[in-house]
């Protein structure tokens, strides 16, 4: 039991850090990406 517990917290901490980390690069990607071949 203890185990699927810490299990399941590495899954959910690690989806956490993935969206973020996602979504940042989407961001940095979106100011970077868009605007220089634009101009």
């Amino acid at each position: 039991m203890m185990i699927k517990l810490v299990f399941l917290m590495f899954c959910l901490g690690i989806g956490v850090v993935n969206y973020y980390f996602s979504k940042a690069f989407w961001l940095h990607e979106g100011s970077w990406g868009k605007d220089v071949p634009e101009q």
